[in-house]
């Protein structure tokens, strides 16, 4: 039997996020879903848009939500300059609210392969793994956002936290 894994140490090797959803009008062999990105292809990434040129974001492509602790999971969605979305995904929190803005490479990879310059994470899901793990830093912060909206779904509060 495998030990429990406790949310709050989950290590930032683990898978950071991935797409769920590809809502643009790509073939479903050329669908995004599974398109994401663990921790070395962060630092690649990284790496690369720190030089002048040769900016490349680095993807793993057969990646599924349960690599991701349920208990961490925040939902994503993205959208072009008319607000007609792209995809939707899930990450870790510990990405979003890392000192290395691991996240921003989701903004990166939407920018880069639809043209999505607009990603909005939720709110709700962040309150809720901020209480669980006892983050109340996490909770003001989101909760401090200027900017929440409703994404026309019944799914809460929407912020665009790099926008």
């Amino acid at each position: 039997m495998e030990p429990e894994r406790n949310p709050r140490d989950a290590p930032l090797k683990e898978v950071g996020w991935l797409v769920t959803v590809d809502h643009t009008s790509r073939s479903h062999l050329e669908s995004r879903v599974g398109w994401g990105q663990k921790r070395v292809h962060a630092d690649e990434t990284s790496e690369s848009f720190d030089r002048p040129a040769g900016q490349t974001v680095f993807m793993d492509k057969s990646l599924t939500d349960h690599m991701i602790v349920p208990e961490i999971q925040v939902r994503w969605r993205s959208f072009d300059d008319d607000m007609e979305a792209c995809y939707d995904g899930v990450l870790s929190i510990h990405w979003l609210f890392d000192d290395d803005d691991l996240a921003y490479n989701i903004d990166r990879f939407n920018m880069h392969d639809a043209g999505a310059v607009h990603v909005f994470y939720s709110v709700e899901d962040i309150i809720s793994i901020a209480d669980y793990l006892k983050m109340p830093r996490w909770r003001d912060f989101i909760l401090g956002h200027k900017d929440m909206t409703y994404l026309g779904t019944d799914q809460g509060r929407w912020a665009e936290i790099y926008g």
